[in-house]
């Protein structure tokens, strides 16, 4: 590789850089050394060719533990201590990617490196200041105060907007409209951690949001967008899958650090559930057009008692769900007569949706994408289409919850309300097939790209008993699963799915989304879900 790898373009090197900035490692072995030197000499070329997409992933790295030093936390530092002595090669890491840093500082790029590295630390302290996050709720917007170093920053000659995407140029020329400020206001969007929206304004006149995160770590969704972007080229390649336009939408994610980052804002979407039950549970499309039935509150009421009473059994589940389903209609069509009036915009949308639907079904399947509620999944409301947030819980972690998730993907009856009188018989079932066609037919490739992760430093393949907690409601001891083991079981199911394995038979393409629509349609399974998931919507 030291031989030969200044012969490979340097853009070849870009869709794999979380993995190779993963390796960084400072080790006194020669060996290892040797390693060491190759990789950094090549993620320097990239850094020198490609700055804008390469630089925020170094840069995140190389600032892993900035958070707990704007904190000035004790506790956050004693236990990053014992983390730090239980796995040195983090450590390791993160000063090899100091040395990067400091070495492109002395380079043509060292003026885009300072730049760029005040930007960051100072979205960093942005994101961690909460201004009482207590007292604001949802919407509630609020003065960035004039002492936040965000607000500060000046004269910005280098750096682009970071949420903005960029396409990858081979000749490595790029002129990107440049960051001119931040607006002094931002707005918060609800959540534990205070995550804001900011407005960013950019040299070329326009402006755009993005969402800035702390305590947070979104570095496992960034690779998940990575994985979807590697699907999409597969499903671009194929005919059939390209007629159809058939792709999973994804967005920009910046990790900042191990604790923050930045998210692409998708403008003009509204979450699924605020639109049928509104955001006071309450209200919504369903309150709207069967005033007279149960509210979404009630339902989950409903569940969640079926759940925890003395007599619970599956069969008592079953028959509340039911019972909710009798006294709680489908309602989703009439988001396609309430914004696309005309009868070609409506088919045409409608059936943009249907397409949106079984991509994201078959592709969250064979990624084993779970917590798919009606808060995660995001309407488009120009294209119809959905997209896919929250993207922590995948390869089938949900089937190992307190409560495990017992479908493949989200096929609701509000979901399948919206496909038309055909249901999951007409165009869905043949986006359905055409897309896992593709997937099997690529097995190799994403077979690769999960074992890629499987040694992947980044990515965690066991659930801390936060993240339960959050989830499900259910604060425990964790899924404390061998991480080796763990990476194991997910690529042997994975290639189990993409030979066609369901219920121990081997089932060709059509035969396999038939076994996947019943499972996730199936009411028995949608019953003995965890009443958060709200499967009667």
């Amino acid at each position: 590789m030291n031989t030969y790898g200044i012969k490979i373009k340097s853009h070849k090197f870009v869709p794999l850089l979380y993995q190779l900035v993963a390796r960084l490692t400072c080790v006194a072995d020669e060996k290892k050394q040797l390693f060491l030197k190759t990789l950094l000499n090549i993620l320097e070329r990239i850094c020198l060719e490609h700055p804008h997409h390469s630089l925020p992933v170094v840069m995140a790295l190389a600032n892993a533990h900035a958070d707990d030093d704007i904190l000035k936390d004790s506790r956050s530092s004693s236990s990053r201590k014992k983390l730090q002595q239980a796995q040195g090669v983090e450590e390791g890491r993160v000063q090899a990617a100091k040395l990067l840093i400091n070495k492109l500082k002395k380079t043509e790029l060292g003026s885009h490196v300072a730049e760029l590295e005040k930007i960051s630390l100072a979205y960093l302290v942005l994101a961690n200041w909460s201004d009482g996050a207590d007292k604001h709720n949802a919407g509630d917007k609020v003065r960035i105060p004039g002492n936040q170093p965000l607000m500060n920053i000046k004269n910005i000659q280098y750096t682009s907007a970071l949420t903005r995407p960029l396409v990858l140029q081979p000749s490595g020329h790029y002129d990107p409209p440049v960051i001119s400020s931040w607006e002094n206001q931002c707005m918060f969007v609800g959540g534990v951690n205070a995550p804001k929206r900011l407005t960013v304004k950019t040299s070329d006149g326009l402006s755009q949001f993005e969402l800035l995160k702390g305590r947070d770590d979104i570095r496992q969704d960034a690779v998940m967008q990575q994985v979807f972007g590697i699907v999409n080229e597969l499903l671009c390649k194929n005919p059939d899958t390209r007629e159809r336009a058939l792709s999973v939408r994804t967005y920009k994610v910046l990790p900042l650090s191990q604790k923050s980052g930045l998210i692409q804002w998708c403008n003009n979407t509204q979450a699924f559930g605020e639109y049928l039950i509104g955001s006071d549970k309450k209200s919504g499309a369903h309150k709207l057009y069967y005033p007279d039935d149960y509210n979404a509150q009630k339902c989950r009421q409903l569940m969640t008692h079926a759940r925890t009473a003395k007599t619970e059994s599956l069969e008592v589940r079953y028959n509340v769900f039911q019972d909710i389903l009798n006294n709680f209609h489908a309602v989703f069509r009439n988001f396609f007569f309430e914004n696309y009036p005309s009868p070609h915009e409506w088919y045409k949308r409608r059936l943009a949706y249907t397409r949106s639907v079984a991509t994201n079904s078959m592709v969250g399947y064979i990624l084993g994408l779970g917590d798919r509620h009606v808060e995660n999944i995001l309407l488009d409301k120009s294209s119809a289409e959905l997209i896919h947030i929250d993207l922590g819980i995948a390869f089938d972690f949900g089937k190992i919850l307190p409560t495990p998730e017992t479908v493949p993907f989200r096929l609701t009856q509000d979901v399948r309300d919206g496909l038309g009188v055909l249901g999951v018989e007409g165009p869905l079932r043949q986006c359905c097939e055409a897309t896992l066609r593709v997937l099997r037919s690529s097995a190799e490739v994403l077979v690769t790209v999960v074992e890629v992760l499987r040694h992947d430093p980044l990515y965690q393949w066991t659930l801390s008993p936060q993240q339960v907690a959050r989830l499900q409601d259910e604060y425990g001891q964790g899924i404390d699963i061998n991480s080796a083991s763990m990476a194991d079981r997910v690529v042997l199911r994975l290639q189990q799915k993409l030979a066609g394995f369901e219920d121990g038979f081997s089932r060709n393409v059509s035969e396999q989304v038939t076994v996947l629509i019943q499972q996730a349609t199936n009411e028995s399974n949608l019953s003995r879900l965890f009443p958060g998931w709200q499967p009667y919507i």
